[in-house]
């Protein structure tokens, strides 16, 4: 009996250790679990972190699921434990597997974070553009210069020709040499050209009202036509009465310096006032008209007309023909006061002072005394050669010359605007004559 006893109390002995065997087993198993759970929660949290833009709900579904976890193991071990303290002894082996559910396996989740891989598009910092800079290139328009008013001289002629002549120019009733002669063209004279000859040698032309035929050699045309006459035209009135008034200041009241007449173009040196111009004249003579009395408009030397001596008049001695000749070849040169030096430039006493030296007829140097040189003549029995003089009532004397050279004109060093010209000899009036070569 006392064996049975004993025989019991070591089974129940063994029973109770069996039990507490199989509950430390199943601890051990459900707290290394929980440990691996949180192993893996650490990892997933660890790549969370690396991972700046994983959603944050995953982290909080991770940490729910542990602690459930946590807390059904708790709760299964307090079970069990009372279940020690309460249970009668049994010869069941109790499941580990019943007491202890295994905790959800199921790792975190393995997908990859849903952050953007980074964009391999280079950075956003704009390219330097290939187009050239900004910068405006310069218009092509020409620079706005002021108008050059010398240009308003083309408006006088349709089809204009300009006359380069080392003396002067004919003009021919017929295209030939052998057509009468009825006008005279100087160098800087402009033209406007009517026809061609049939051979293409001869220009019909007109000039100051003056119809008739020039050489082609002489005339310039086209292009260089137009440059010329820009460069040679010059502010000028022509007068529209036969005899008009230059006066001292620009009023009706003021002494009068000259007196000029119809056909010939005088320089403008100034727009005074919207009643007056002041005009050069010639030498030291310049004065005030009235524009009432006036055109003014930029200009060209024109024809003059040819009178033809009268048969009974003598031939002209070949000595005044040669001085008148060697005068005329100077036209187109410059004015300069007090110059004495031919084809460089000359006023008017020196102009005729330095042609006449040429041939050996020494004269003064200045008009006002050159007056006194040779002997007086009356304009009608003036002779080619022969000195034209005059007045220049502001001054109180003498205030210009120039040489006579048959048909009623002179050439004469006229002003500084004009240089050497040929005009009719009652361009002004003139004051008196003088026979200074003798014959």
């Amino acid at each position: 009996m006392k064996d049975n006893i004993e025989d019991i109390s070591l089974k129940k002995k063994n029973l109770s250790g069996d039990k507490l065997l199989y509950m430390w087993f199943g601890l051990t198993i459900v707290g290394m679990l929980g440990v691996l759970i949180a192993f893996l929660i650490l990892v997933g949290s660890g790549k969370t972190d690396s991972d700046e833009t994983e959603p944050t709900e995953d982290i909080t579904v991770s940490f729910v699921d542990e602690t459930t976890t946590e807390a059904t193991s708790e709760e299964q071990t307090a079970e069990v434990t009372t279940e020690e303290a309460t249970a009668e002894p049994t010869t069941e082996e109790p499941s580990a597997v019943e007491t202890t559910p295994e905790p959800v396996t199921e790792e975190p989740t393995t997908e990859e974070p849903t952050t953007p891989e980074p964009t391999t598009e280079e950075p956003t910092t704009p390219e330097p553009t290939t187009e050239e800079p900004t910068t405006e290139e310069p218009t092509t328009e020409e620079p706005t210069t002021a108008y050059d008013p010398r240009r308003s001289v083309l408006d006088n002629y349709n089809n204009l020709g300009f006359i380069v002549v080392s003396n002067y120019l004919h003009i021919r009733s017929t295209p030939s040499t052998s057509g009468d002669i009825v006008g005279i063209l100087y160098t800087g004279a402009g033209v406007d050209i009517l026809d061609v000859s049939a051979d293409n040698m001869w220009y019909h032309i007109n000039s100051n009202d003056i119809e008739g035929y020039i050489y082609y050699e002489y005339v310039a045309l086209g292009a260089i036509a137009e440059k010329a006459a820009c460069d040679f035209a010059y502010p000028a009135v022509t007068v529209n009465a036969q005899i008009l008034n230059v006066r001292e200041a620009p009023t009706t009241e003021s002494k009068i310096v000259q007196q000029i007449t119809a056909g010939s173009l005088y320089y403008v040196i100034e727009e005074t006032n919207e009643s007056w111009l002041k005009i050069e004249i010639g030498g030291e003579i310049q004065g005030y008209v009235a524009r009432e009395f006036v055109t003014y408009s930029y200009q060209l030397p024109g024809a003059l007309p040819y009178t033809p001596p009268p048969p009974e008049e003598p031939a002209i001695n070949p000595l005044r023909l040669e001085i008148i000749n060697t005068a005329m070849s100077y036209v187109g040169g410059k004015y300069v006061w007090g110059g004495t030096t031919l084809g460089v430039g000359v006023d008017c006493s020196g102009f005729c002072q330095q042609v006449l030296l040429l041939y050996g007829i020494e004269i003064p140097r200045t008009s006002y005394t050159q007056v006194n040189a040779g002997v007086p003549v009356s304009f009608e029995e003036m002779q080619p050669g022969d000195l034209i003089f005059f007045w220049n009532e502001s001054l109180g004397r003498i205030g210009h010359v120039a040489m006579y050279i048959g048909d009623g004109k002179m050439v004469h060093a006229a002003s500084e605007h004009r240089g050497i010209v040929i005009d009719y000899y009652t361009y002004m009036t003139p004051y008196c004559a003088r026979n200074v070569i003798g014959e």
